[in-house]
């Protein structure tokens, strides 16, 4: 589904300086920790090595969840700057015209190309241009195969092909993404990243049965691996949500939040689904208890609207039910926000069914 994004490409032109002097590169690990106070020299699709106190060190690219430089090419530091005022179309203009004044990445920047084209494809991906994600990522593998980005690139193919209703296709990518793992070439990880995707792509299981594959698989991942087996657990709640077994539901998020060690469309997802069964428990409840459950809701669903509100998949439902919820708890600031809070999600998802219920519940 595409979105409409209006914001102005002037808004950025000011967050466009690099920072002044030199400053170190972080390194965010599936298992919550963190390599600060590095320089990234390479992203390989095997190991990610860096310079940490002039000895050259590394880890394996699977334990990583993403890296923060602290600086970048100008065009690409503009580009992600766009990304934050959803300019996204300059935002990939300058990546592309990027990738145009270098056929290989600058010596002073050796990740930037890899890093260039997973962000067109990425970009893509977020504002529904699936076809051009597709596309992005089918480059991402060609020109960067040997980077820590192209397992990413097949996981965000499959993404593209199933979100877009090419769902026997989404399963062939990710079994491109089995093979790398099954050579060796990648972590196991992947492997299990590829299973649980291929699940999450199979809608003829529902309820108990879906829950059930999912809890197998997050077994399966266990504590080696806490950024896949907490997406199961994710999908473990969706599915309880679907059959509407609040209970079941509810556990499965807050499993997730004992140990929440998970990329940022996994933890809107566990926000949002929290938010869906405090909703519920709002719904049938009365009086007081009613209020505070929809109060709660309300601040598992503001989660996913501020902190992670590039998770399109989630955002607009969360946005929807943060104002049901004000809604639901009925005094008149809570009625103010409920009526900016329907008209916030008409505005920036235009043409979703959730900006459509917004209309009609305004």
């Amino acid at each position: 589904m595409r979105f409409e994004f209006k914001t102005p490409f002037a808004s950025i032109v000011g967050a466009t300086l690099l920072a002044a002097g030199a400053q170190a590169d972080t390194i965010y690990l599936t298992n919550g920790d963190a390599l600060e106070d590095v320089k990234v020299k390479t992203e390989g699709l095997d190991m990610v090595s860096y310079s940490d106190g002039g000895k050259t060190q590394e880890v394996k690219s699977d334990e990583v969840l993403r890296v923060k430089f602290s600086k970048k090419p100008p065009k690409i530091d503009t580009a992600d700057s766009a990304v934050e005022t959803e300019a996204y179309f300059p935002a990939i203009n300058d990546l592309q015209e990027f990738l145009t004044e270098n056929s290989k990445s600058p010596k002073k920047f050796p990740w930037a190309n890899p890093y260039a084209l997973y962000r067109v494809m990425e970009i893509n991906l977020l504002i529904g241009e699936y076809d051009e994600a597709i596309a992005a990522a089918d480059r991402v593998i060609a020109e960067a195969g040997d980077s820590r980005y192209a397992t990413l690139a097949h996981l965000g193919k499959a993404r593209a092909l199933f979100d877009s209703g090419k769902a026997d296709d989404a399963v062939g990518a990710l079994g491109a993404l089995k093979a790398l793992a099954s050579s060796g070439a990648v972590g196991n990880r992947w492997s299990l990243e590829a299973d649980v995707h291929e699940a999450l792509f199979d809608t003829s299981t529902k309820g108990d049965a879906r829950a059930k594959v999912f809890k197998s698989l997050a077994t399966k991942a266990g504590r080696d691996f806490p950024i896949v087996s907490n997406r199961a657990r994710v999908a473990v709640g969706e599915a309880y949500l679907g059959a509407k077994n609040v209970e079941d539901a509810e556990k499965a998020f807050q499993e997730v939040l004992k140990d929440p060690q998970a990329d940022d469309r996994t933890l809107a997802g566990v926000y949002s689904g929290l938010g869906d069964c405090l909703y519920a428990r709002g719904e049938s409840s009365n009086g007081d208890a009613q209020k505070d459950f929809y109060r709660k809701a309300v601040e598992a669903y503001m989660r996913v609207v501020v902190v992670y509100d590039k998770q399109f998949s989630y955002v607009p439902h969360s946005m929807l039910y943060a104002g049901l919820a004000f809604r639901g708890i009925g005094d008149e600031v809570s009625n103010e926000r409920a009526s900016e809070m329907l008209l916030r999600v008409r505005r920036r998802f235009p043409g979703t069914r959730e900006a459509e219920e917004a209309k009609s519940l305004r």
